[in-house]
């Protein structure tokens, strides 16, 4: 789920290509009107033009391709909605090993919905050490055992505030907000955790994942009052 920036960047950003799309057509068609009437009426070309008039070419010019830049610069920041249960962040100028985690904590999503737990046991290393939302401590073999038997069971898993931060090169730091539906050893499964996953950086160059933890969100204030 996106949060209100992001939404506000969507709202915000489509209008302006629109209005980016609709200048850059009207600059362009006054810009050729312009170059069509000094051809007929006094037989000059881009490249016979007076000074007085050169200024103008180059100015009206400028309104066709200024629009375009900016609005370009506005597609390489602005989020999208989310896709699938996760917030899609134009990737813009981002390293290779950061579109690499956001794939990968994708893919550990979808493994995660569907108890995909081959694909789960293949992302983890062998010394992976997690804590459940329960505050669980388990291994690789612990967590793949409880998915497999159902102990463990995400039904909904909606991913917010996706931080990625590379140390080193070697170790990847993931942060997020989650949204869960599910259940927990029987019993129900639902609200917002903070997240936190571990990658190390293998010899193939591949990461795995090593460590993690869920922390569940305290309410906001403001919730915690209209409940009493």
């Amino acid at each position: 789920m996106a949060t209100d920036t992001t939404n506000r960047a969507v709202v915000t950003g489509f209008p302006l290509l629109t209005r980016g799309i609709r200048v850059c057509s009207e600059s362009g068609s006054w810009l050729l009107k312009v170059l069509l009437t000094l051809r007929r009426k006094r037989g000059y070309t881009p490249y016979t033009l007076p000074m007085k008039y050169a200024v103008k070419f180059v100015m009206l010019a400028l309104a066709v391709v200024a629009p375009i830049a900016i609005h370009a610069q506005v597609f390489r920041q602005v989020g999208m909605a989310p896709v699938n249960g996760v917030r899609k962040i134009a990737t813009g100028n981002k390293p290779r090993s950061h579109r690499q985690i956001e794939a990968l904590e994708q893919q550990w999503r979808q493994a995660q919905l569907k108890a995909d737990t081959e694909t789960m046991s293949r992302m983890m290393a062998d010394d992976y050490i997690g804590i459940s939302a329960n505050g669980m401590v388990q291994t690789k073999q612990q967590m793949v055992e409880r998915v497999m038997n159902r102990k463990i069971n995400i039904t909904r898993m909606d991913v917010d505030e996706l931080k990625v931060k590379i140390i080193n090169g070697s170790t990847a730091v993931v942060t997020s907000q989650v949204d869960v539906d599910g259940e927990m050893d029987g019993r129900p499964l639902h609200g917002k955790y903070l997240y936190t996953r571990v990658y190390a950086r293998q010899q193939n160059g591949g990461w795995k994942v090593v460590n993690f933890e869920a922390t569940r969100m305290r309410p906001e204030p403001d919730k915690i009052a209209d409940n009493k």
